[in-house]
């Protein structure tokens, strides 16, 4: 489980292929019913792509630089995706534009893929558009992204309840009643939801939304607030065997699908040098629900990416 200290934030760094922001579609119509199966051939896919380009009004200002399978991209898509990252200034290096290109390819491989195997629809208002939505093109290649790491990935599905006694800072209620009160009063509250989640009279989340509601669990976060739920998500084979805490890898590891693993207490080691004294090193209780075992289909997204390219054509202009 990814344990969340309150007083860091931790910005998570996403490359979005064709970056957030600015470009909303003029044109957000739903597409033609008729779409070409999975199995056309190069020219069909070209002439779905034509038909579906002519419906845009003024689609023919915009300059075509590939088709993918049955996608057009094009030259301000390159340019869209340098201004998002301050590098409008490299718009006239060839070898950043075939770069970038090769990248937003690789974008739209995904989204046809992720069409196909049914997690999302395509629509023109953020495909085979020159006016495209890039925020909504990028929240649906997140969704492909998302259904890859859950099943086709190593590892293990789960969500955990946790909640911190000291967490990076003591508060001031820990530093004057002592670390093992904190200790103490965290397990007494996690032990209460945990007993319920066992019986089935509490879900993860609504273990979690009882501790986050506890004022006494508030004045032990640095913050003032509690984040104790982790909603489900992949941890991956390779991250589990680096888990420091030999409890919780083990629980990883040993725990059956649909069952709880035990109620732990983890803990850094106090002697760890950056921290002033015992007082400081962090600790806390959680339990974790492990919901599928995954085996291994590819071993990262970029291999599953590779393996479906083979199947799409691509013609540059």
């Amino acid at each position: 489980m990814n344990e969340k200290k309150e007083i860091i934030i931790v910005g998570i760094l996403i490359v979005f292929i064709l970056g957030a922001g600015f470009g909303l579609s003029y044109y957000l119509g739903k597409r033609d019913e008729t779409e070409p199966e999975t199995h056309a051939t190069a020219e069909e896919n070209k002439a779905w792509a034509d038909a579906e380009l002519a419906k845009i009004p003024g689609y023919e200002n915009y300059k075509k630089v590939v088709l993918v399978g049955k996608e057009y991209l094009f030259e301000d898509d390159i340019k869209h995706y340098l201004s998002m990252r301050g590098r409008l200034d490299e718009s006239g290096d060839a070898a950043v534009q075939k770069e970038v290109l090769d990248e937003l390819a690789n974008q739209s491989v995904v989204l046809q893929e992720g069409e196909k195997q049914g997690w999302i629809k395509l629509e023109s208002g953020f495909f085979n558009n020159p006016l495209k939505d890039y925020d909504l093109r990028t929240e649906k290649w997140f969704t492909v992204f998302e259904q890859v790491n859950g099943s086709q990935l190593e590892g293990v599905q789960f969500e955990g309840v946790a909640v911190f006694f000291v967490n990076v800072e003591a508060t001031q209620i820990v530093k004057e009643k002592g670390r093992e009160y904190a200790r103490e009063l965290v397990y007494s509250k996690v032990k209460d939801v945990y007993d319920d989640v066992k019986k089935g009279n509490l879900s993860m989340k609504e273990a979690g939304d009882i501790l986050d509601a506890d004022e006494e669990l508030k004045t032990l976060s640095p913050t003032g607030k509690l984040y104790s739920y982790s909603p489900p998500s992949l941890l991956e084979a390779k991250d589990i065997e680096n888990i420091k805490y030999p409890l919780k890898k083990e629980a990883f590891e040993k725990t059956k699908v649909n069952k709880l693993s035990d109620l732990m207490l983890l803990q850094e080691d106090k002697t760890n040098p950056s921290k002033e004294t015992e007082i400081y090193w962090d600790g806390y209780y959680g339990f974790y629900r492990i919901l599928e075992r995954n085996s291994a289909q590819v071993s990262s997204f970029d291999e599953w990416m590779q393996r479906i390219k083979v199947n799409y054509t691509f013609e540059y202009f």
